[in-house]
């Protein structure tokens, strides 16, 4: 084990920066049209990233917001369509994610395109071509777990360190718990428990999250107290760590 681990602080400044226009919104969207909801407010002129699966990011401008049939300014939580300022066309892609969220760097993620793809977890998961797209992205992410750090040498856990790790009540089934853990810090401050203010950050591989909900746990949530958690069960963590290894 050579995980990095991170303080509260830390992650406050690398997060000052993480959005474009200073605002955080995300929407999954069709490419056909570019409509969907938005989470998070979104403004004419602003920067966006266009994300879809294997294709290079794109970088365009918010040209025009359709609401209601109508063009307006700005909108916040709702569906809309956006019109884009950009050179050359968009991919035909089915599931496609626009995003102020900036792509994540050697020090900081924050998983925009997963992120993006949660949010279409109630309408699409009975969609097999969304859930195929949304599992490949959860096994290849890299989480934030808050843990409490009782040892340890330096910023990175090795070998000897020592740490416990919250959990969560299921709330499927209250005898059971489930490992929570964060696609980025913003969704990590929706965790307001004492532990936290006192936590130390560890940086985490999916396989990582599941060898450590295995301990004590029967599965995991992703962004439990965001606007799309995500549950995944211990025979889906099985199936998935199973296909990872084909």
């Amino acid at each position: 084990m050579n995980n990095k681990i991170f303080d509260k602080k830390q992650l406050e400044e690398l997060a000052k920066d993480g959005c474009a226009n200073g605002r955080r919104f995300s929407m999954l969207v069709s490419s056909e049209d570019l409509t969907g909801m938005v989470y998070g407010e979104i403004k004419v002129g602003d920067a966006i990233y266009i994300m879809q699966y294997n294709q290079p990011i794109m970088v365009s401008v918010v040209k025009e917001i359709i609401k209601d049939g109508k063009s307006v300014d700005m909108a916040s939580d709702c569906n809309i369509k956006v019109i884009l300022d950009i050179n050359g066309e968009v991919k035909k892609d089915k599931f496609t994610v626009l995003t102020s969220i900036r792509p994540d760097t050697d020090e900081y993620i924050q998983n925009a395109f997963l992120l993006g793809l949660s949010y279409g977890f109630y309408k699409y998961n009975g969609d097999m071509d969304y859930l195929g797209l949304l599992i490949n992205q959860i096994s290849k992410a890299k989480y934030l777990l808050p843990i409490s750090l009782i040892k340890a040498n330096d910023d990175n856990l090795k070998e000897g360190s020592v740490f416990s790790i919250p959990s969560l009540v299921n709330p499927s089934n209250k005898e059971e718990t489930v490992l929570p853990i964060y696609t980025d810090y913003i969704e990590l401050s929706n965790y307001k428990s004492e532990m936290w203010q006192k936590a130390k950050v560890m940086l985490v591989t999916f396989e990582d999250a599941v060898t450590f909900s295995k301990k004590h746990d029967r599965g995991i949530v992703i962004n439990p107290f965001g606007d799309a958690p995500i549950m995944l069960p211990e025979d889906l963590l099985n199936t998935i760590i199973s296909n990872m290894k084909k």
